[in-house]
């Protein structure tokens, strides 16, 4: 998936939140397996998880121009059109 496929101009809304849904999807995931990774070895509790998952969407709100929460619905649009609920 090209990153630039934001810039296109014959994207329609619902091609360009499955571009960026697929790139949250992608990208959160290894951050997720990271901080698994990391708390594992502080021995932190599993809630202050959440924090990498967040830091993702928020970095992708600025690339993108829209609210983090756009970005956050945007994967679950991705994740149910491929089918992976």
């Amino acid at each position: 998936m090209n990153p630039l496929a934001m810039y296109r101009r014959n994207l329609t809304p619902d091609q360009l939140a499955l571009v960026m849904g697929r790139h949250y999807n992608r990208v959160k995931l290894p951050a997720a397996e990271r901080a698994r990774r990391a708390v594992a070895a502080r021995g932190t509790s599993p809630e202050k998880q959440d924090g990498v998952k967040t830091q993702v969407s928020y970095r992708l709100a600025t690339l993108y121009g829209v609210g983090h929460d756009t970005i956050e619905k945007a994967g679950k649009f991705a994740a149910a059109v491929e089918g992976r609920q």
